[in-house]
C-alpha cells in the first residue's frame, strides 16, 4: 500500500471538492440527516469537510478515516476525532460502533473492496445505515464512448495521464489530466450486488450530475434522473446480519 499512501499525500487528491461535488454532498446530507444517527464515521474522510459539515448540521459525533496523514491533519484541524486507517485492514473499532457510514467517492480507489465492506458490516451497529456513492461506469456518456471506440470516463489506463483512449474529445469531459487513482470502476447494478453480497439491503438509490462545460452539462442533467445512467451513482443501504440476511423492522 505503500503507492497508494503516496498519491493521497497529494493535497490535489484529498482535498476538499465541495464546489465541484455539489450536488452530490447536498443528497448525501440528506441521506444522512433522516437516519439521526448519533454517532457517524466519514471512511475516507480527506481534509474533513464533509465530516464538519455533518457535525455542524446534526450535533452529532462524527469520526473519520482516511489513508493520508496530510488528510487527517487537516480533519484535525476542523475538530474532527480522526485517524490515519487503510480501508483494506482491520479497522479501529468495536463491533456495532456506528450508527451510519458514510463512504464518499471511496470505494473506487481500494484494492480490496469486499474487506473493507466487510469491516463496515461489522462495525455498523443492527440496522445501521450505509450511505455510499461512486462514479457510474455506464453513464450514459460511457455507453457513446464504448459505442465509439473511445476508453470510458473514470476507467484509467496510466498513472500519469487520465484522459488516454479518449484525448481528442477529453476536453467535454475533464479539465485535467492527473489521474484520480480509480482501481475499481461499477455499473448500479454491480454495486448493489456488491453491497447485497455483504450482507446490506438498498433502500433508496439516486443518481447525480457532476458540473460540466456547455450542453453536455445540459445532458448530463437530464440523464442523471435516472440513477443507471447518472454520471454519479449514491446508495442508501441498510446493515444485515454477518450471514448476509438482511434485518429490516427489528426481525
Amino acid at each position: 500500500m505503500k503507492v497508494n499512501r503516496n498519491f493521497y499525500e497529494k493535497e490535489g487528491v484529498y482535498g476538499s471538492y465541495y464546489t465541484e461535488g455539489i450536488k452530490r454532498f447536498e443528497k448525501s446530507l440528506d441521506l444522512i440527516k433522516s437516519a439521526k444517527p448519533k454517532k457517524v464515521l466519514d471512511a475516507g474522510c480527506g481534509d474533513g469537510f464533509f465530516a464538519e459539515k455533518i457535525k455542524n448540521m446534526l450535533q452529532t459525533e462524527v469520526f473519520g478515516v482516511d489513508i493520508s496523514q496530510g488528510a487527517i491533519d487537516a480533519a484535525i484541524a476542523k475538530g474532527i476525532t480522526a485517524k490515519r486507517v487503510n480501508l483494506e485492514s482491520n479497522l479501529p473499532f468495536d463491533n456495532e460502533y456506528f450508527d451510519l457510514i458514510y463512504c464518499g467517492e471511496v470505494v473506487e480507489h481500494v484494492v480490496n473492496p469486499d474487506k473493507m465492506l466487510k469491516e463496515f458490516n461489522r462495525i455498523l451497529k443492527k440496522e445501521g445505515v450505509l450511505v455510499l456513492s461512486t462514479p457510474n461506469l455506464a453513464c450514459w456518456y460511457n455507453r457513446f464512448l464504448l459505442l465509439l471506440g473511445y476508453q470510458p470516463v473514470f476507467a484509467e489506463v496510466s498513472t500519469l495521464h487520465k484522459n488516454l483512449g479518449r484525448m481528442k474529445i477529453s476536453r467535454f469531459f475533464e479539465k485535467s489530466i492527473q489521474p484520480v487513482g480509480h482501481l475499481h470502476v461499477f455499473t448500479l447494478q454491480a454495486a448493489k450486488d456488491l453491497l447485497e453480497m455483504h450482507g446490506f439491503e438498498i433502500e433508496e438509490v439516486d443518481g447525480i450530475p457532476i458540473l460540466f462545460n456547455g450542453f453536455v452539462s445540459i445532458f448530463d442533467r437530464i440523464f442523471s434522473v435516472s440513477p443507471s445512467l447518472a454520471t454519479i451513482m449514491i446508495i442508501k443501504s441498510r446493515k444485515g446480519d454477518f450471514n448476509g440476511n438482511c434485518i429490516k423492522n427489528g426481525k
